[in-house]
């Protein structure tokens, strides 16, 4: 099932698509990562590359991440992320690499931020996971 999951491209949004205006802020990064991820496949990718996916297309993402080094806290922001969300797992063939794991891109209650989600921020996760998909809210993500 996660296969199929994995391959479903209604999962994850285009990393051109509307949802990604500069008025959501930096609370849909998940959904950013993964619109980078799945741009690439069928390559996997390191943490570093998706910031430079984020820096090519989204460049303010970047500038949004306080800090003095931007770039850094954006890189280190995304390996969290990555560390954290069950939708992402290490590249077991590649070390250092990361892949969509077929599971739902969710936001758990520790993630980018402690406050809870805004009606538009659970409008856009069910626009792109569907009506039906769970929810997950685990105070831990996977080991890594």
């Amino acid at each position: 099932m996660a296969k199929r999951l994995r391959d479903a491209p209604w999962m994850v949004p285009g990393i051109m698509d509307p949802m990604f205006s500069q008025g959501g802020g930096t609370s849909e990064m998940i959904f950013f990562v993964a619109a980078a991820i799945k741009h690439a496949e069928p390559l996997s990718l390191r943490p570093e590359d998706i910031t430079n996916i984020i820096e090519a297309y989204q460049p303010w993402r970047i500038y949004m991440c306080r800090g003095p080094d931007h770039w850094n806290t954006a890189w280190s922001s995304i390996r969290w992320i990555l560390s954290k969300s069950p939708a992402f797992e290490p590249d077991s063939l590649v070390a250092g690499h990361w892949r969509m794991t077929g599971m739902p891109l969710v936001r758990t209650p520790d993630q980018l931020s402690s406050r809870i989600m805004t009606k538009a921020e659970r409008t856009t996760f069910l626009t792109w996971l569907g009506e039906f998909a769970p929810i997950i809210n685990e105070p831990e993500g996977p080991s890594l």
